[in-house]
Formats: structure tokens, C-alpha cells, sequence
């Protein structure tokens, strides 16, 4: 009973009016028919997908990260500094046993220079020590009063040593006239003083005599026995004797003087002439050691013709390739980069990065020699920044960024991409991270910020 009614209901419903042909169709405006049919399925289906991507695209770049670089050029360089090879004195290039690049070891010969100057300045040097030595050497026999001793003295130089054996036996005849000139003086000295001696003595006899007779004929002339007169005249000779004997006295003082004044001029001039000899021969070992350190020198210099690398490295930049080219003195000979050394990037970061760059961070190199899609890049961390600018040739300035690498090759075999100071490498140093959101609004904040400060 209940069924049909709901039956009768259905069937009472009015069916929704459709046209029965084209011609009533065509009747029909086109809104009226997208209002009577509503949107399809499929555009609404389009529309959610649309909306859900849409709002799946801001969420993901809300959260997704994507790490901030800022790229660099710069150069591989030994941690430690270039080593220029230069030579003191300076000379001509007589050999060449490297070339720009090639790899040396310590003590390696680079270049040599032409011997000639040096060695004859170094065997002139050594002659004039030898010359020296051997007139020392006859300065000190004459002072010590002995022969020379030449015998170390080299065969080709025994000619001199022979000049100065003469010049020490005329010094010795010299020297011998003068003694003998004093001798001479002192032993007509002596003659005169034998010669007073005697007549002091004779003097002293004739005195004596005189005495007794002055004393006899004193008591004689007090009894009266004799005449006066006759003592008076003893007493004159007696009184004259003695005057003569003091004066012969006094000229026996003055020989003796004289002979003594003789031997003291005998040791003084001894003494004058070895003081003479000894401080000559003090001026000549001043001159020999002089000679010496200039021959040390000069040796120095000799050995030093050869010009040698003085690390392990990479021939950089020779000053000539040219043999009978001229180094100057203090000249730049070439430069050996060290391979003994660990290797940095010195990267040129612009101006406008360096506020985002610290030590520490993290960084790629990318070696332009080798194929960064094939080997890849290396990794690196900034361990230093440059307190100030540095300007190009081109007046561009740039900071200096110095980055540690982690290995000293490209890819897995070291031996085959190994890196060498003076590559040119690309570097990405990671200055922090930032959303995908952030970044693609960046423009449009940044249009903003402009057009809220215009007047």
C-alpha cells in the first residue's frame, strides 16, 4: 500500500523541458544553455587539481631550501710564497739546464754563469795573500833574529819568496852598518879610556911621590935643613899633579859615558828596528786577513756560478732563456714555485660578495684544466680574507680569499688529475641558504622597498 504512492509521486514529477530539435536549439542563447547545464566535470576536476598544485608549489618553496654561492675566480698557489732565485753578484749566462715549467728538485743547477771573471779575480786575490804571507814571514825573521821559513810556500811563487830573502839580508847589512857605526864610536871610546886609565895611574904615582917629598921637606924646612923655597916648589908640583889627575878623571867619567851611550844606541836600535819590523808585519796580517774573507768571498762567489734550486717545485718565469744573456747583480734569475708546499686557492672575490663571505665556510673548486662533468669538483674551506683590496692591472679592485683544499687532485686517482700551483680554477663558496619563496618574492619585495621611497 505504502509503495505506491511514492511510485505515483515519481511518476507525477515533471521531466526537465529538452529541446526537441536543432531548430529550437539554435533558438537557445548560450548562456542560457551553460546555465541550464552547469560547469562540466572535467573543468571542475582541472580547476581542483590547478588549485591543489598551486597551493602544493607554495608550500614546498615555503619549505624548501636551496643554498646561496657566490662565484669567484682565482688560482692555485702554494700555502708557502714563491722562492725567486736570485744571484748577488750578477754575471753572463754561460748554461741553461731549464726551462719555464719544468720540475726541480733542491739543488738542481738552473743556470750557469761564465767562470772567467770570478776565477780571475779569485786567483789574483790568492796571490796577493801569498805574496803577503811571505813578506810577513821576512818581517818576523828579521824581528826574531832567524832565517825565513819559505818552505810551504808554492814552487810558483818561490821567486818572490827569493826577493824577500834578499830584502831581509839587506835589512840585516843595514842594520849591521849601523851597530858597527856604534862600535866603531864605542871602541875609540874604550881607546881613549885605556889611555886615561894609564895616565890616572901614572898620575896617581907621580902624586904619591910627590907626597912623600912634599912631607920630607916640610919637616926638613921646619929644622931648617933646607930651603922654603924648596918645599914650596914640591908643595906647586904636588898641588898640579892632583889637578891633573881629577881632570884625567873627569874625562875617564866621560869615555866610560860615552861607551855606555854606545851600547844603550846598539840595543835601541835593535829594539827600533824590530818594533819597526814587528808592527809592518802587524799591518800585513791586517791585509792578509782582509784578503782572506775577500778570497772567501770571491770563493763563495766561484762556487755560487752554478745557480741552484732551492726547494722542490715548478720552474716559473725565467729572467732569460738566452745563453750569453746578463743577469745583474741582485738580478732576478727565475722563480720555483714550491711543490713541497700544501696547495690554497687564492680566489678574487668582487666587492659587493666579500659582506657575505667569512672563514670557514664551505666552498667547490672547480679546476678548468680538467672536466668538471667528468671529475667533478673539489671541495674547499675558506681559511682566510684579505684585510683590504687589492687592484688589477685593469684597475679592478677585488679581496683575496684564501681556500684550503681537501685533496690535491681531481677525481679518484691522484696520480692522473693531480693539481699543480698556477691552475685557473672557478669556485663556488657557500655563503648560507635561503627558500624557494624567499627567492622568487626577492624581486618583488625589492620593487616595493624602491616605490614606498620614491617622493
Amino acid at each position: 500500500m505504502t509503495d505506491k504512492p511514492v511510485e505515483t509521486a515519481k511518476k507525477a514529477q515533471p521531466k526537465p523541458w529538452r529541446p526537441k530539435d536543432a531548430r529550437q536549439m539554435r533558438q537557445l542563447s548560450q548562456p542560457a544553455i551553460l546555465e541550464e547545464l552547469g560547469p562540466p566535470r572535467i573543468v571542475r576536476m582541472l580547476m581542483f587539481l590547478l588549485s591543489l598544485s598551486v597551493f602544493g608549489f607554495i608550500a614546498w618553496s615555503a619549505m624548501t631550501n636551496l643554498k646561496q654561492t657566490t662565484k669567484a675566480s682565482g688560482e692555485v698557489v702554494p700555502s708557502g710564497s714563491v722562492m725567486a732565485v736570485q744571484h748577488l753578484e750578477g754575471g753572463i749566462i754561460q748554461r741553461i739546464f731549464v726551462r719555464d715549467g719544468d720540475v726541480v728538485n733542491k739543488g738542481d743547477r738552473l743556470v750557469q754563469l761564465n767562470p772567467t771573471a770570478a776565477q780571475a779575480q779569485l786567483e789574483e786575490i790568492k796571490a796577493k795573500i801569498v805574496t803577503a804571507e811571505i813578506r810577513r814571514e821576512r818581517l818576523l825573521a828579521f824581528a826574531e833574529a832567524r832565517k825565513p821559513d819559505f818552505s810551504k810556500v808554492p814552487a810558483r811563487f818561490q821567486t818572490l819568496a827569493k826577493g824577500e830573502r834578499d830584502v831581509l839580508r839587506q835589512q840585516n847589512d843595514a842594520m849591521a852598518q849601523e851597530i858597527n857605526v856604534l862600535l866603531a864610536q864605542g871602541g875609540q871610546r874604550e881607546s881613549e879610556l885605556d889611555v886615561l886609565r894609564s895616565q890616572a895611574k901614572k898620575l896617581g904615582a907621580r902624586i904619591d911621590n910627590l907626597n912623600t917629598q912634599k912631607q920630607m921637606r916640610e919637616r926638613l924646612a921646619a929644622k931648617g935643613l933646607v930651603s922654603k923655597l924648596v918645599y914650596l916648589q914640591t908643595l906647586e908640583q904636588y898641588q898640579t899633579a892632583e889637578g891633573e889627575l881629577a881632570e884625567v878623571k873627569g874625562k875617564i867619567l866621560s869615555a866610560e859615558s860615552a861607551i855606555e851611550e854606545a851600547v844603550n844606541k846598539i840595543g835601541q836600535l835593535r829594539a827600533q828596528r824590530r818594533n819597526e819590523a814587528l808592527d809592518e808585519a802587524g799591518k800585513v796580517a791586517g791585509e792578509i786577513a782582509s784578503a782572506n774573507e775577500t778570497m772567501r768571498r770571491l770563493s763563495d762567489r766561484v762556487t755560487r756560478l752554478d745557480v741552484l734550486a732551492p726547494v722542490h717545485g715548478i720552474v716559473k718565469g725565467m729572467a732569460t732563456n738566452t745563453v750569453g744573456g746578463v743577469v745583474q747583480p741582485g738580478g732576478l734569475v727565475t722563480e720555483i714555485v714550491p711543490m713541497d708546499k700544501e696547495l690554497i686557492v687564492e680566489a678574487k672575490v668582487q666587492p659587493i660578495d666579500i659582506g657575505h663571505i667569512s672563514v670557514g665556510q664551505n666552498a667547490k673548486i672547480k679546476v678548468t684544466t680538467y672536466d668538471v662533468a667528468r671529475f667533478g669538483a673539489i671541495e674547499g674551506t675558506v681559511t682566510k680574507i684579505s684585510a683590504t683590496t687589492f687592484k688589477e692591472r685593469n684597475d679592478e679592485v677585488y679581496y683575496k680569499a684564501n681556500i684550503q683544499l681537501e685533496k690535491n687532485y681531481v677525481g679518484d686517482q691522484p696520480a692522473s688529475n693531480p693539481v699543480l700551483p698556477g691552475m685557473i680554477a672557478e669556485i663556488d663558496i657557500n655563503t648560507g641558504e635561503r627558500t624557494v619563496l624567499r627567492y622568487l618574492l626577492k624581486p618583488i619585495f625589492r620593487s616595493l622597498d624602491v616605490a614606498m621611497s620614491e617622493r
